[in-house]
Protein backbone atom coordinates (compact mmCIF):
# COMPACT_ATOMS: atom_id res chain seq x y z
CA UNK A 1 0.00 0.00 0.00
CA UNK A 2 1.28 3.65 -0.83
CA UNK A 3 0.90 6.65 1.48
CA UNK A 4 -1.29 7.90 -1.28
CA UNK A 5 -4.16 5.05 -0.88
CA UNK A 6 -7.21 6.27 0.39
CA UNK A 7 -8.04 3.41 2.73
CA UNK A 8 -5.00 4.66 5.08
CA UNK A 9 -7.02 7.57 5.52
CA UNK A 10 -10.41 6.36 6.48
CA UNK A 11 -11.91 6.71 10.43
CA UNK A 12 -12.96 3.31 11.37
CA UNK A 13 -15.64 2.65 14.04
CA UNK A 14 -12.60 1.68 16.84
CA UNK A 15 -10.63 5.07 16.68
CA UNK A 16 -13.92 6.89 16.58
CA UNK A 17 -14.96 4.94 20.25
CA UNK A 18 -10.99 5.11 20.87
CA UNK A 19 -10.83 8.66 20.43
CA UNK A 20 -13.89 9.68 21.57
CA UNK A 21 -13.56 8.55 25.44
CA UNK A 22 -10.12 9.98 24.76
CA UNK A 23 -11.82 13.33 24.34
CA UNK A 24 -14.34 12.55 27.19
CA UNK A 25 -11.07 12.14 30.03
CA UNK A 26 -9.05 14.71 28.48
CA UNK A 27 -12.14 17.40 28.64
CA UNK A 28 -13.14 15.95 32.59
CA UNK A 29 -9.78 15.99 33.54
CA UNK A 30 -9.32 19.85 32.17
CA UNK A 31 -12.72 21.11 33.54
CA UNK A 32 -11.69 19.26 37.27
CA UNK A 33 -8.14 21.03 36.77
CA UNK A 34 -9.93 24.55 36.30
CA UNK A 35 -13.10 23.89 39.28
CA UNK A 36 -10.60 22.42 41.51
CA UNK A 37 -6.78 24.14 41.57
CA UNK A 38 -7.46 26.96 39.13
CA UNK A 39 -10.45 28.45 40.40
CA UNK A 40 -14.18 29.36 38.58
CA UNK A 41 -13.71 33.38 39.49
CA UNK A 42 -11.62 34.36 36.52
CA UNK A 43 -12.52 34.61 33.15
CA UNK A 44 -9.24 34.35 31.36
CA UNK A 45 -9.02 30.34 33.46
CA UNK A 46 -12.40 29.78 31.57
CA UNK A 47 -10.86 31.11 28.40
CA UNK A 48 -7.78 29.03 28.81
CA UNK A 49 -10.19 26.31 29.32
CA UNK A 50 -12.14 26.92 26.03
CA UNK A 51 -9.00 27.07 24.16
CA UNK A 52 -7.73 23.66 25.74
CA UNK A 53 -11.05 21.92 24.96
CA UNK A 54 -10.47 22.87 21.58
CA UNK A 55 -6.93 22.18 21.07
CA UNK A 56 -8.11 18.97 22.21
CA UNK A 57 -11.40 18.38 19.60
CA UNK A 58 -9.17 19.43 16.81
CA UNK A 59 -6.28 17.06 17.64
CA UNK A 60 -8.78 14.59 18.50
CA UNK A 61 -10.70 14.61 15.35
CA UNK A 62 -8.19 15.22 12.96
CA UNK A 63 -6.59 12.35 14.19
CA UNK A 64 -9.82 10.28 12.74
CA UNK A 65 -8.11 10.80 9.29
CA UNK A 66 -10.06 11.87 6.31
CA UNK A 67 -13.75 12.25 6.90
CA UNK A 68 -16.88 14.25 5.24
CA UNK A 69 -18.66 16.61 6.76
CA UNK A 70 -21.78 14.17 7.67
CA UNK A 71 -19.16 12.01 10.03
CA UNK A 72 -18.23 15.47 11.36
CA UNK A 73 -21.40 16.18 12.58
CA UNK A 74 -21.95 12.75 13.82
CA UNK A 75 -18.47 12.81 15.31
CA UNK A 76 -19.54 16.41 17.24
CA UNK A 77 -22.60 15.11 18.48
CA UNK A 78 -21.61 11.72 19.46
CA UNK A 79 -18.10 13.53 21.26
CA UNK A 80 -20.61 15.62 22.82
CA UNK A 81 -23.07 13.58 24.34
CA UNK A 82 -20.07 11.35 25.62
CA UNK A 83 -18.49 14.58 26.98
CA UNK A 84 -22.04 15.47 28.44
CA UNK A 85 -22.45 11.93 29.81
CA UNK A 86 -18.99 12.44 31.63
CA UNK A 87 -19.75 15.66 33.17
CA UNK A 88 -22.69 13.97 35.12
CA UNK A 89 -21.03 11.22 36.15
CA UNK A 90 -17.56 12.22 36.83
CA UNK A 91 -17.35 16.00 36.78
CA UNK A 92 -20.71 17.19 38.31
CA UNK A 93 -20.01 14.61 41.15
CA UNK A 94 -15.96 15.56 41.95
CA UNK A 95 -16.29 19.34 41.12
CA UNK A 96 -20.10 19.92 41.91
CA UNK A 97 -22.52 21.53 39.92
CA UNK A 98 -21.23 24.79 40.12
CA UNK A 99 -20.04 24.02 36.32
CA UNK A 100 -23.05 24.35 34.89
CA UNK A 101 -23.72 27.51 35.85
CA UNK A 102 -21.31 29.32 33.99
CA UNK A 103 -21.67 30.06 30.18
CA UNK A 104 -18.26 29.45 29.54
CA UNK A 105 -18.60 26.12 30.42
CA UNK A 106 -21.11 25.95 27.84
CA UNK A 107 -19.28 27.77 25.24
CA UNK A 108 -16.78 25.29 25.37
CA UNK A 109 -19.04 22.90 23.75
CA UNK A 110 -20.04 25.74 21.23
CA UNK A 111 -16.29 26.29 20.37
CA UNK A 112 -15.27 22.85 20.23
CA UNK A 113 -17.87 22.17 18.05
CA UNK A 114 -17.02 24.44 15.41
CA UNK A 115 -13.77 23.86 15.54
CA UNK A 116 -14.31 20.24 14.55
CA UNK A 117 -16.42 20.78 11.72
CA UNK A 118 -14.21 23.25 10.25
CA UNK A 119 -11.19 22.17 11.23
CA UNK A 120 -11.58 18.19 10.44
CA UNK A 121 -9.64 16.86 7.85
CA UNK A 122 -11.61 17.06 4.73
CA UNK A 123 -12.37 14.18 2.18
CA UNK A 124 -12.89 16.57 -0.74
CA UNK A 125 -9.49 18.35 -0.45
CA UNK A 126 -7.62 14.76 0.02
CA UNK A 127 -9.52 13.90 -3.06
CA UNK A 128 -8.38 16.94 -4.61
CA UNK A 129 -4.64 15.92 -3.64
CA UNK A 130 -5.01 12.42 -5.10
CA UNK A 131 -6.18 13.65 -8.48
CA UNK A 132 -3.68 16.10 -8.62
CA UNK A 133 -0.72 13.60 -7.76
CA UNK A 134 -2.18 11.44 -10.00
CA UNK A 135 -2.69 13.90 -12.94
CA UNK A 136 1.48 14.85 -12.21
CA UNK A 137 3.04 10.99 -12.84
CA UNK A 138 1.19 10.65 -15.95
Amino acid sequence: MSNSDPSLFKMSFTRFLGLGFLYVVLVCIGKLFVVQFLGTGSSNVWWMFVLYISLIAVALIRRLGVINFLESFLTIGTWTFFSLTGDVVVSANLAGLVIYKTWYFWLGYLVAAVCMLLLHKKQHVLGKKLRKAHGAHH
